[in-house]
Order: structure tokens, then C-alpha cells, then sequence
């Protein structure tokens, strides 16, 4: 059975990955590689085809938002009400 908050721990390490690349990369002095290599495998070990499909994905915050949403919602329905 796969965890419940997985899919919401994966957005919040994207995020945190993607915070990572805009505060380390400077276009024309720094490459994707070098922060990958430097930065970001030693705190997130990925392969780095995974770490630009990463730093490629966009509205992590809305789908992070979204999940906690769905899975607030799927909690509180299964949760009985002594009022009902």
C-alpha cells in the first residue's frame, strides 16, 4: 500500500529542488549540471534526466495545494459524525 502523504512529500521536495536551482544557476556562468552536481544530488540523490524533468515541471504550488486539498477532503469524509 503506497503512503498516504507520498504524492505531497514529492511536490514539497520538487519545490524545495526548484528553490534550489533559482538561487544557485546564473544563465552564463553556472550550468545546469554544476548545480545538480553540486547543490542539489548530495541533499536529493536523482539521476539528471529526473533532476531537469524537475526543474521543468511548473504549477508545483497549485498541484501541491490541490493534494492537500483532495486528501483533507477524502479524511474528513471518512471521519463519522456523532451529530449526524
Amino acid at each position: 500500500m503506497k503512503k498516504k502523504y507520498s504524492r505531497i512529500n514529492h511536490l514539497q521536495r520538487y519545490i524545495k529542488i526548484q528553490e534550489i536551482v533559482q538561487e544557485h544557476y546564473e544563465p552564463e556562468i553556472s550550468t545546469y549540471s554544476g548545480v545538480w552536481r553540486k547543490y542539489v544530488n548530495p541533499i536529493y540523490p536523482m539521476s539528471y534526466k529526473r533532476f531537469i524533468e524537475v526543474i521543468n515541471m511548473t504549477g508545483l504550488h497549485t498541484a501541491l495545494e490541490e493534494e492537500r486539498k483532495r486528501l483533507e477532503d477524502k479524511e474528513n469524509k471518512k471521519q463519522l459524525s456523532i451529530f449526524e
